[in-house]
């Protein structure tokens, strides 16, 4: 099970469909909103998906990892939007025969999760301030040529204008999307 989401996470739900007879391990990874960061207090999470890419990339760790490693579910589901501290932003839950298997198999679900899932999140602050947390670039080779050539140029366009953000043009690149159109531009503007 891979889900994108706004609404809280059911923990408790996710972990008793992991539950059976035949499993001796479940392991519950829950990635919290810290009411800190860098000596600064942080009130809330904000969590943007590209989700036409990022909920495909969400499935393929859960069928991964049920293929490269001895166990029997995995379930990946992160949240969208608002997320204030203490509250869960991501829960990874495996179930196996045994916990070794579970446990190796849940860090590598959430490190490749990490790596190539395109979820951005910003941070707001006490202060009023608001930064977005840098994060692995996408481990997917982004197309070559001219079709290359034509997708990096839209998306400076998009970022000039302000109508792509700056964080979202390689995912859009290396999905071999163009970055939505500003409004108003002309064919010769691309």
């Amino acid at each position: 099970m891979a889900e994108l989401t706004r609404a809280p996470l059911d923990v408790a739900a996710l972990t008793a469909r992991a539950a059976h007879p035949e499993r001796g391990a479940i392991v519950t990874f829950l990635g919290t909103t810290r009411d800190h960061h860098r000596g600064r207090a942080v009130v809330r999470l904000e969590y943007e998906a590209y989700e036409r890419m990022a909920l495909p990339a969400l499935e393929r760790i859960e069928r991964e990892t049920c293929t490269r490693f001895a166990i029997a579910t995995c379930a990946i589901v992160h949240r969208l939007g608002e997320v204030p501290p203490r509250e869960a932003s991501v829960v990874v839950v495996i179930s196996a025969e045994h916990r070794g298997p579970a446990f190796d198999a849940c860090r590598w679900a959430m490190d490749e999760l990490k790596r190539n899932v395109p979820i951005w999140k910003k941070e707001r602050f006490a202060d009023g301030g608001e930064d977005w947390v840098e994060g692995e670039p996408l481990a997917r080779r982004p197309p070559s040529g001219e079709r290359c050539a034509g997708l990096l140029a839209n998306a400076r366009i998009g970022i000039a204008r302000g109508r792509v953000p700056k964080r979202r043009a390689p995912f859009l690149v290396a999905a071999g999307e163009p970055p939505e159109r500003p409004r108003g531009m002309t064919a010769h503007e691309r």
